[in-house]
């Protein structure tokens, strides 16, 4: 029974480890832009490029974007996974603006 449960925790622990490899294997990209708003807990909406864009954002990163007030400019390192989906890396809010 016990080396059930290992095994099951072990594939639970390790099956991050493709995600982790992946998205850090990803090149990064710094934009200015538009934060919109918060959409959901784990994301926000950010105009890059005049296209609003859904951005991924990890747990580290949530109370920092949701500080931010609506439609301010920032400047946003985020990177493209295979699947398409940005996920956050760094937001600052713009001087200036």
């Amino acid at each position: 029974m016990k080396s059930v449960i290992l095994l099951i925790f072990t594939a639970w622990l390790l099956s991050g480890c493709d995600y982790t490899a992946e998205a850090d294997s990803a090149p990064s990209f710094t934009q200015e832009g538009i934060y919109i708003k918060t959409t959901d807990q784990d994301t926000i909406a950010v105009e890059i490029d005049g296209q609003r864009q859904k951005v991924k954002v990890p747990p580290a990163k949530r109370f920092e974007c949701q500080s931010l007030p609506e439609h301010t400019a920032v400047q946003i390192t985020y990177k493209k996974e295979s699947s398409g989906r940005l996920r956050l890396e760094e937001m600052k809010r713009e001087n200036n603006k």
